[in-house]
């Protein structure tokens, strides 16, 4: 059964692992990741009918589905959501980067002279204007 879209279920580390891989193998190949693909490719000390379980289980939290029964699983929104708030490395910002990113989107900005005059833009890109 799903969870709740306001909270992200609790996984252990091999379900961890497992959505962490099924994640990255679909947005490299956009194709279905299938359990034996996933034991080969990561060299897992596990079966790949223990991997089809814990996919299954992570399916059923509502992290993953699959297009048919055949098919390998393919990451969900919420599966997505789990990956970039858990399992996503946050890059971190020296104290000086923060301020300057601070202080660059505190100050006020002049709309670009192509902003501020689309119709000279046009104009100047027109045939007539050759």
């Amino acid at each position: 059964m799903p969870q709740d879209s306001d909270q992200l279920p609790q996984l252990g580390e091999r379900q961890r692992d497992l959505l962490r891989a099924v994640i990255r193998e679909y947005i490299a190949t956009a194709q279905p990741v299938a359990s034996a693909a996933l034991v080969r490719q990561y060299r897992l000390d596990v079966s790949s009918a223990t991997v089809r379980n814990e996919l299954a289980t992570l399916e059923e939290l509502g992290l993953l589905t699959h297009p048919h029964t055949s098919a390998g699983r393919v990451p969900t929104d919420l599966g997505y959501r789990y990956f970039i708030e858990s399992l996503m490395p946050r890059p971190s910002l020296h104290p000086e980067e923060q301020l300057t990113g601070r202080s660059r989107a505190s100050r006020p900005r002049r709309p670009s002279s192509r902003l501020r005059h689309p119709a000279v833009r046009r104009c100047g890109t027109s045939r007539w204007s050759r």
